[in-house]
């Protein structure tokens, strides 16, 4: 089994790009489900994205956020602290993004 920065899933390695990708599907699917739950009355919680969607700027402003944090990741993750904070930022998304479909699966 091939390891790659010390970490192995199965067979597959996981280094910073797979983090990386992994955070920008979810954030990007992230997106798509809010702008589902903007349809329907429910308003964005994040208050830089909230004040974003207010000014028509919601898309732009989320695949611009999303690209910069994927990219820090995939910079970051070779380096010390960069590990945690990648496996925090896809973690967190896949929370975001529990939440979401739970949240529109009750309407």
């Amino acid at each position: 089994m091939q390891k790659v920065d010390g970490v192995s899933l199965g067979v597959w390695p996981v280094g910073g790009l797979v983090i990386a990708g992994g955070y920008i599907i979810l954030s990007l699917a992230d997106m798509a489900m809010s702008s589902v739950a903007f349809v329907v009355g429910i308003p964005e919680v994040n208050p830089l994205l909230a004040w974003l969607a207010h000014h028509g700027l919601f898309v732009p402003g989320k695949i611009l956020l999303t690209a910069v944090v994927g990219g820090l990741i995939a910079w970051l993750y070779p380096r010390k602290c960069g590990k945690a904070v990648g496996w925090v930022a896809l973690m967190t998304m896949v929370g975001v993004n529990l939440y979401h479909l739970w949240g529109l699966s009750t309407l």
